[in-house]
């Protein structure tokens, strides 16, 4: 029983902070978040269901607790993504234009021109950054449910709303 309740907490936790680090509907996140958050505190209540009242109150108290620092953690994430975004997209650009003086074209992936570290990464979902490229123009993207940044090969990161 303590392994099936660990279990629906470790669930519950990691749904979160996928949920939370969405950046396009925040308000959205934090509704699933709520029914994730009942469907685990009922779920911790059937698995407790021989202990005392009290228990299975605090236990589904927990539950919600644990959703609520998930999201957190997982707003969090996206949050430093997007900053990471904002500071270093223009040396993700001089990586990309780089790598097109060495090979000529751009390349197929993000990850063969720029270093991990400045990838704008959410730890469960991945980057926020979006390439796309016909290998000898590229377009850069990211942002938020308020603004959205764009560039291209020929054009730096504009912010527009």
């Amino acid at each position: 029983m303590i392994a099936s309740n660990a279990l629906v907490l470790a669930g519950v936790l990691v749904g979160a902070v996928y949920l939370g680090e969405d950046v396009s509907d925040p308000m959205g996140s934090l509704a699933w978040i709520a029914l994730d958050s009942a469907l685990a505190a009922g779920a911790v209540l059937r698995l407790t269901k021989r202990q005392r009242r009290s228990v299975r109150f605090l236990a589904a108290l927990a539950l919600v607790a644990v959703a609520g620092v998930g999201f957190l953690v997982g707003s969090r994430s996206r949050t430093r993504a997007y900053n990471e975004c904002v500071e270093h997209g223009e040396a993700i650009r001089g990586g990309l234009r780089r790598y097109m003086e060495r090979e000529g074209h751009y390349p197929a992936t993000l990850e063969q021109a720029v270093a991990q570290g400045r990838m704008c990464l959410r730890p469960l979902r991945g980057t926020i950054l979006r390439y796309s490229t016909t290998g000898h123009a590229y377009e850069l993207q990211f942002g938020d449910h308020l603004v959205t940044w764009r560039a291209t090969d020929r054009e730096a990161f504009i912010a527009r709303k």
